[in-house]
This record gives C-alpha cells, structure tokens and sequence, in this order.
C-alpha cells in the first residue's frame, strides 16, 4: 500500500461500525473512509466519528470511485476535511495525508 511504504501505519476495517469502534480505541491521525465500499449508512458513521467526543478532531478523508456533487456534498454536510477520487496518484495521497496531520515522513 503507497500510504505503508511512505513509512505510514494503517490499520483496515471491514466496515463502517468495525472502522467506527477502531477510530474510537486507537484515536488514529487521521481516517480515510471509502462511502462506496462500506456498508449502508456510511456518512452516518461519518457523522458519527465527528459527534463522538473522542474522535470528533481526528480528520476524516473520503475515498470515492465518484467526484459528482453528491459526494461532494455529502462530505461537506458531515465535515468531512477532505475527499479525492481513485484511481489517484499516489505523490497527490502522500502530500494531502501530510496537510491533515501536519508532518512529513
């Protein structure tokens, strides 16, 4: 994986409730969070992850096969920080993940 060989630890989730519990116990850097592939409800637990005390200043990136309005706009109405659109150059990924935590590896 590009964010792995940039030196990055990453930690998966099979979906959004599994990704919602891992953000809460290991209060990650930052998340990435694919609305397509997770299960229904995914800006809900977006949403979630933005309410909950403990994760709500953990920046939030969406993966998308999309970059039509509704993504846009759904990232937005849940604040989402960020959202890009696969295929993707992974140079782009590096540097937008080093924007949202402020650090180069």
């Amino acid at each position: 994986m590009v964010l792995e060989a940039a030196g990055f630890r990453v930690v998966s989730a099979d979906n959004g409730q599994e990704g919602f519990r891992k953000a809460k116990e290991l209060l990650p850097d930052l998340v990435f969070f694919d609305v397509l592939r997770s299960d229904a409800g995914a800006w809900e637990v977006v949403a979630r992850l933005q309410r909950d005390a403990a994760t709500s200043k953990i920046p939030v990136i969406v993966i998308s096969m999309s970059d039509g309005p509704e993504v846009g706009e759904g990232a937005r109405s849940v604040g989402v920080c960020d959202y890009f659109k696969v295929p993707f150059d992974p140079d782009q990924l590096i540097r937008m993940v080093e924007k949202h935590i402020g650090q180069k590896v």
